[in-house]
């Protein structure tokens, strides 16, 4: 929220793209920096995860920062039109990894079931499941925005298992294994039933970085 370019450029364009894309991308918001009040643990190592320079706003598809930099500067055009072929690249990939997740609410508890599908034999490799939970319509003003107080989505609230979830075991990895699991997330006072959903992403650690191999959504 402190970030100019954030709320002129990058916030817009990333609300632009979900309109664009709907149901075929699954976006994450990453809050960092600035004393931000949607910053999270888990937002925090997601935001350490990056490779390269970490100025903001970033915009990333799957494991590449696709802004556009010219003379140091970002290349808005430029960079939205890498983005969206970017993110057509990864449609018409295949993908090591068929994931899916569904939630429901009940009582002070959130509770969710995923189930995966290894479509490639990944047992010599460190895959880790992350399970989020996710808020919309928090309101909070935006250095760089024509309207204060704006409107976010797609805030980390937590996850199951620090910034990347939980390793899963060889057994399931191989080629055609599937995994079907429950979990359930106690409900924070703060956080508002009806804006909340859930995403899930299959992570592979490779060397010290985690990079994204599938996600969707429960929305």
């Amino acid at each position: 929220t402190g970030c100019p370019g954030c709320g002129s450029w990058g916030k817009p364009t990333f609300e632009n793209l979900i309109r664009q894309h709907g149901t075929d991308i699954v976006p994450v918001a990453v809050h960092i920096k600035y004393g931000d009040k949607m910053i999270t643990p888990v937002s925090e190592a997601i935001a350490s995860n990056r490779t390269g320079q970490f100025y903001t706003p970033q915009l990333w598809v799957n494991n590449t920062n696709d802004m556009v930099l010219n003379s140091g500067r970002i290349d808005g055009m430029e960079s939205i039109n890498q983005l969206n072929a970017a993110i057509a690249a990864a449609k018409a990939g295949s993908t090591k990894v068929s994931v899916g997740v569904s939630s429901v609410i009940s009582n002070d508890s959130l509770k969710l079931r995923y189930k995966t599908k290894y479509n490639v034999d990944l047992s010599g490799q460190e895959i880790y499941v992350g399970l989020y939970v996710m808020e919309n319509a928090l309101s909070y003003n935006q250095s760089g925005s024509a309207a204060n107080p704006t409107v976010h989505n797609h805030v980390i609230r937590t996850s199951n298992a620090g910034g990347f979830g939980k390793a899963i075991g060889a057994s399931f990895l191989a080629k055609e294994a599937e995994m079907e699991e429950t979990f359930s997330f106690e409900l924070n006072e703060n956080w508002n039933k009806e804006n909340l959903h859930v995403a899930i992403i299959i992570w592979e650690k490779v060397g010290n970085t985690y990079q994204v191999v599938n996600a969707n959504s429960s929305m």
